[in-house]
């Protein structure tokens, strides 16, 4: 067999190729990031005045231009300029912080690249978090409808399978709506953008839509009765993390049915057991595989949200017989100076040269040869998006679940750029890779993979911790059915 070139050590600019996660490219969706309470901090904001924006909103499209290479991926360079233009006639004569910040994180999301974002800036996270004014709900979206799974206000009024209906006097429509402009996203993918809200919208809620002490909810019960209730708002941040956390990696075996389990939850620096690697994992989980002589493999990367390039490539060179292709190519800016070995390309493109992930990648020993299901949904990002997409274009898998929050054409990531605006001090992460998958003339241009077994958990799945996405794979293997 020719040896695996997915295994070889990445080197130069490829070594800092770490793909950020969607949590980490919009860090102020992560919990870590956000200030506790302190006491005696000034609850008011900073002032900016139309001159100022204007020149903020400037100088982030002349950063854009400069240093994203998939700045015109999906919105043409025309529609860019009226967007900016429209914007800038838009500003009031002064704004404050947050107000700003939704204008300009409303522009940048019109550049559809789930890696570029803004990130409010300290003062504004601490202002929230002072004001204990995050809403306390966890919610579940389906079919863009709301439905709480836990009122964590000290009232805890709102029963679970309660369907929102307005907050503030807002309808959850015009919240939702005004929500997603904000949350970026990979092309014209929705499902990404909802399920990035679903994990965050208590947090989400006070920035885009305006904090408050309390929140006047309406929603109607699982019976059908609609109710009104106040809710306090809250500081503890704790509820909307995962409880308890997932393993990283696992693998189970079910000998009845001659089926694998294998769960990748992340391909960064977390990717690791307490005896392995993540290298070492994978050797060790199909090593398993091939001894076990397993027939069936469920391979589930739902809420992966991404990590190194590489990590991707070694996990497909597993499932694949034959050699394959992962990038076609990765291209960077007219004006791009940095890490990699760049070279001129055809039609006008800059190059990146010395990225593995560009080389024809190899099969692993030893790869699986039985039947794969992947699950997937709207938190299969980045890495994890990839890996759906070049196993899903080869044929490898039988896809089951939600539409990928990552791009099938790829996505704009890699090496990252953090610039700081001038007057408003707000930081936007501008990636600098445009990764182009080997899949050239597909048929998914700005979507992600569609399943082939689309299946998305009900209010009452999730309430009732069933798995339907799970319980279709089984069906299919137990059918002998595949595509």
């Amino acid at each position: 067999m020719k040896p695996n070139r997915c295994t070889k050590r990445v080197t130069k600019a490829a070594a800092t190729t770490f793909r950020s996660s969607l949590f980490l490219a919009f860090p102020f969706l992560s919990l870590t990031l956000l200030p506790t309470r302190a006491s005696g901090t000034e609850n008011s904001l900073p002032v900016l005045e139309r001159e100022q924006m204007k020149e903020d909103l400037e100088e982030l499209d002349r950063e854009l231009r400069f240093w994203h290479a998939g700045m015109f991926r999906y919105t043409s360079e025309s529609e860019w300029t009226e967007l900016l233009e429209e914007t800038k006639q838009s500003l009031p004569e002064s704004a404050d912080l947050r107000g700003f910040f939704c204008r300009l994180a409303r522009l940048v999301g019109q550049v559809h690249c789930g890696h570029t974002a803004v990130r409010p800036p300290n003062a504004l996270l601490t202002h929230l978090a002072d004001s204990r004014s995050h809403l306390p709900l966890r919610v579940r979206f389906r079919n863009r409808r709301c439905f709480v799974l836990e009122d964590g206000s000290p009232e805890a009024l709102i029963p679970p399978g309660s369907e929102l209906l307005a907050i503030a006097g807002h309808p959850l429509a015009e919240v939702l709506e005004q929500m997603m402009e904000i949350v970026p996203g990979d092309g014209m993918i929705e499902m990404g953008k909802i399920r990035t809200l679903e994990s965050r919208f208590g947090m989400l809620h006070p920035l885009i839509m305006g904090p408050a002490d309390k929140y006047l909810v309406r929603f109607r019960l699982p019976s059908g009765e609609t109710q009104e209730h106040s809710l306090t708002g809250t500081a503890n941040l704790d509820m909307f993390e995962e409880h308890p956390p997932r393993p990283k990696l696992s693998l189970e075996i079910d000998d009845r049915r001659s089926l694998g389990i294998l769960e990748i939850r992340t391909f960064g620096g977390g990717a690791k057991t307490q005896e392995y690697d993540y290298e070492e994992f994978l050797a060790y989980a199909f090593t398993t595989l091939e001894e076990r002589e397993v027939e069936h493999l469920i391979l589930d990367l739902r809420g992966n949200s991404g990590g190194e390039d590489m990590y991707g490539a070694l996990l497909v060179s597993y499932l694949s017989p034959e050699p394959f292709g992962y990038f076609s190519r990765i291209e960077v800016t007219d004006d791009y100076v940095g890490e990699g070995d760049i070279v001129d390309g055809p039609n006008g493109s800059r190059l990146v040269t010395n990225h593995p992930g560009c080389d024809l990648q190899y099969p692993s020993d030893p790869y699986f040869l039985g039947d794969v299901y992947l699950l997937i949904d709207g938190g299969t990002f980045s890495t994890a998006a990839d890996v759906a997409t070049v196993a899903h274009h080869l044929g490898l898998v039988t896809t089951v679940g939600e539409e990928t929050g990552g791009g099938y054409d790829g996505n704009t990531s890699g090496i990252m750029r953090s610039h700081r605006l001038r007057h408003s001090n707000l930081p936007v992460g501008i990636p600098r890779y445009m990764y182009v998958t080997a899949n050239e003339g597909h048929e998914y241009e700005g979507r992600g993979v569609i399943p082939h077994h689309p299946v998305s958990p009900s209010i009452s799945d999730v309430l009732e911790q069933r798995d339907p996405a799970m319980a279709r794979a089984m069906e299919l293997i137990d059918e002998g059915s595949a595509r």
